[in-house]
């Protein structure tokens, strides 16, 4: 999804047809009827019924025109905050995220932002959520975070992930029926984030060896080294092949908020609600796929 396909969806329905649309967008007509056919696609809906003369307004794209008119107002206004910035001289814009987000997620917001400025130097940096919260190098920052108002970082929600604390098969604590704390005390802990005090674990301590690369830690822990806590979708892979499993501790499996932060509300206010939009889009997408994912394995038990 861009930019421009949403512009072609939402002029087609002010001006009353694709030429009109291709004409006010200084665009051939094949473009732009292209484009909104590529974003039903991406949508899996038909927005227009072009059984007609005119495209009209299916009713589930009656339902997405309003929302569709405000992302593109959102694009306007970071255009023109982009084109202040630029004339101060500085067009950069400097993003942290966490270790554990899906790569998809950052190739969908920088395609988002360079549809909007080709120019804009944009500067991401991975590193751990803790490590992010204290840093007062970025602009914005994509992590789980435990409230609101930690440090000098204020968040907007956009979901809630599910961390879960696992081991390798063969671990110790793996071979329990039920794990104590006192248990899993006993065992080296792999820690991904430097604070143990603003861990999913909260005021629990335990051994530790940190690790900033999430690579590394799952590796460690693979190897039966030690346990760790990691948010479930990072590690989907290794559980399905059964290389990590899940500690069966009252704890083992928590929740943490995930969301954008920001430092100064009255800074690029256009850049933060794209990024949060995006964020947004990217947990509607995942929540769909789940729903089809579940009805596919309904179908597949139904017919069996």
């Amino acid at each position: 999804m861009n930019i421009n396909a949403i512009k072609a969806f939402v002029v087609t329905t002010e001006l009353g047809s694709i030429s009109a649309a291709a004409k006010a967008m200084n665009k051939g007509r094949v473009q732009v009827s292209q484009w909104i056919a590529n974003l039903e696609l991406d949508w899996g809906i038909e927005l227009f019924d072009r059984a007609g003369h005119k495209p009209v307004l299916t009713e589930q794209g009656q339902a997405l025109l309003e929302k569709a008119s405000s992302i593109l107002r959102l694009s306007e206004k970071l255009e023109s905050q982009v084109e202040t910035i630029n004339k101060a001289g500085t067009n950069c814009l400097r993003l942290g995220v966490t270790t554990f987000i899906d790569p998809k997620v950052i190739s969908h917001l920088v395609s988002q932002l360079r549809s909007i400025d080709a120019n804009m130097d944009l500067q991401i940096e991975f590193a751990t959520c803790d490590d992010l919260m204290a840093s007062e190098q970025y602009d914005f920052i994509i992590s789980h975070y435990p409230y609101s108002g930690i440090g000098n970082w204020e968040f907007m929600n956009v979901t809630q992930h599910q961390f879960v604390s696992v081991c390798a098969p063969e671990h110790p604590i793996a071979q329990l029926d039920e794990v104590s704390t006192e248990q899993l005390s006993q065992h080296l802990a792999i820690a991904i984030t430097q604070q143990q005090d603003e861990s999913v674990w909260g005021s629990y301590k335990f051994e530790s060896l940190s690790v900033n690369n999430l690579a590394t830690a799952k590796q460690l822990v693979k190897d039966g080294i030690g346990w760790i806590s990691l948010d479930q979708n990072s590690i989907k892979q290794e559980l399905s092949d059964n290389q990590l499993v899940i500690i069966n501790h009252r704890e083992a499996i928590q929740h943490s908020k995930f969301g954008l932060g920001y430092r100064d509300a009255d800074c690029l206010n256009g850049v933060r609600e794209v990024l949060y939009n995006v964020l947004r889009q990217h947990v509607s997408h995942w929540r769909r796929l789940c729903h089809k994912h579940q009805q596919s394995l309904i179908f597949t038990k139904t017919r069996s």
